[in-house]
């Protein structure tokens, strides 16, 4: 998937579109791990004037021609106004909604067969007079799953 209109252009860097409000920044920044930094921007930060509160303001506006950055502007545009641009967004839409579909369908699927087998370990629990590891053995569920099903009958 391409993700910049001019085909012959570099991937784009953030740090060549924006010099950041290095003291907006540092206040508002927390670390995580050794690999990650979260920084947490509000449209009512200070920085309004700044570059860093122009890209906030570029990232909220639905009007290309309002952006205060060119390159954002020109990229929006491109994904809003061309067809090219439309059908890309389209079908990257259209994957993320049958991935989320079929992540959802394929946990439901686990959560339906985890219902059936305390259902079953219960029905021999009740009918066979047995203890739920010999429930659980006879239906063959595998040892290191046990303990999750013994959690699962206590709820």
């Amino acid at each position: 998937m391409r993700m910049n209109p001019n085909r012959n252009a570099k991937p784009v860097n953030a740090r060549m579109i924006l010099p950041v409000c290095a003291a907006c920044v540092q206040s508002t920044m927390t670390s995580c791990d050794a690999s990650s930094v979260i920084t947490s921007l509000s449209p009512s930060s200070s920085c309004d004037a700044s570059d860093l509160g122009k890209l906030m303001h570029d990232f909220s506006c639905s009007d290309p021609s309002m952006m205060n950055f060119p390159l954002l502007e020109e990229t929006t545009r491109y994904y809003k106004e061309t067809q090219e641009g439309v059908e890309y967004m389209c079908k990257a839409f259209e994957e993320v909604r049958n991935e989320g579909y079929a992540r959802g369908m394929q946990q439901g699927m686990q959560q339906g067969m985890q219902q059936n087998a305390v259902s079953n370990i219960k029905t021999l629990m009740e009918t066979m007079n047995w203890n739920p590891l010999q429930a659980m053995n006879a239906l063959k569920i595998p040892a290191d799953e046990q303990q999750t099903y013994e959690q699962l009958l206590k709820q």
